[in-house]
């Protein structure tokens, strides 16, 4: 099925999965672009990120638990997500119109690859309102500010292009005559963070 696909999208915010599809696409076992998907807590902003040859590759942009480098919120510690009262469930309230951004992005970057309007790894960003964030007791990153005063508001979109890492585990060298991922130890034997959210 993946390999008559002419874009893979993968939204699963489940780093353990992204890490084996990475590799399948970087080792060359899968031919089509792949594009990545996530929201930052509380939906406040999201990522997508397209793909199209083996380098550079996901992994280029991550820590090795999953965590995106290029943080567009920032969080006091313990506030990205709250629990239940007695189940112990944790959560982060946020629904379908919190998303639209990240979904709407996503899209119009799918759309663009498969029409051929970008041939290069691609970044595209959504900051949601400033006013979202700040209800959910969040703050614009150090990153997104820049000295940018434009992007205080937030509710907005950018392109930014998705650099490659020359110490990247993954792709960084000559990956040709290397071990298949299908040799390597799988992802689950290697011990992960959370996902920060989903776009399911």
């Amino acid at each position: 099925m993946l390999a008559d696909a002419d874009l893979i999208i993968c939204a699963t915010a489940d780093w353990e999965m992204e890490s084996l599809l990475n590799l399948q696409h970087a080792y060359g076992e899968i031919a089509a672009p792949v594009l990545y998907t996530w929201t930052e807590p509380h939906a406040c902003a999201g990522h997508a990120v397209f793909l199209p040859s083996i380098t550079p590759c996901l992994q280029c942009g991550m820590t090795l638990q999953g965590e995106t480098r290029i943080a567009i919120t920032a969080w006091p510690k313990g506030t990205e997500s709250q629990s239940e009262p007695a189940c112990g469930a944790v959560f982060q309230p946020y629904g379908p119109i919190e998303l639209q951004g990240t979904i709407s992005s996503a899209a119009s970057l799918a759309l663009d690859g498969l029409l051929g309007k970008i041939q290069h790894a691609l970044h595209r960003v959504w900051a949601g309102p400033h006013s979202l964030l700040v209800e959910a007791g969040g703050d614009w990153s150090d990153t997104w500010r820049n000295g940018k005063p434009e992007r205080e508001k937030g509710g907005m979109q950018e392109d930014w292009t998705w650099q490659k890492d020359d110490l990247c585990p993954v792709c960084s060298g000559n990956v040709t005559g290397a071990a298949s991922p299908s040799e390597l130890e799988t992802p689950s034997s290697v011990s992960f963070s959370p996902p920060l959210s989903s776009t399911t």
